[in-house]
């Protein structure tokens, strides 16, 4: 939802996400970029299924806090 000056994405899930047989990987984020910052996700498992379900909010404003 884009709002006010600011992104918000809601309930961010990765689906069928490969998952390496030699290795299993700590955890899966993401990152979004914009030209005024950077924002992660919290690091999660993926579940039997190979899905990552953060259940979390992340706001993206268009410009930075003073």
């Amino acid at each position: 939802m884009l709002n006010y000056g600011y992104l918000s994405l809601e309930v961010i899930n990765g689906t069928n996400l490969p998952v390496p047989s030699e290795r299993t990987p700590a955890g899966f984020y993401v990152i979004v970029s914009t030209p005024h910052g950077q924002w992660n996700t919290a690091v999660k498992l993926a579940m039997i299924d190979h899905s990552v379900p953060w259940n979390e909010t992340l706001i993206i404003r268009a410009h930075p806090f003073p």
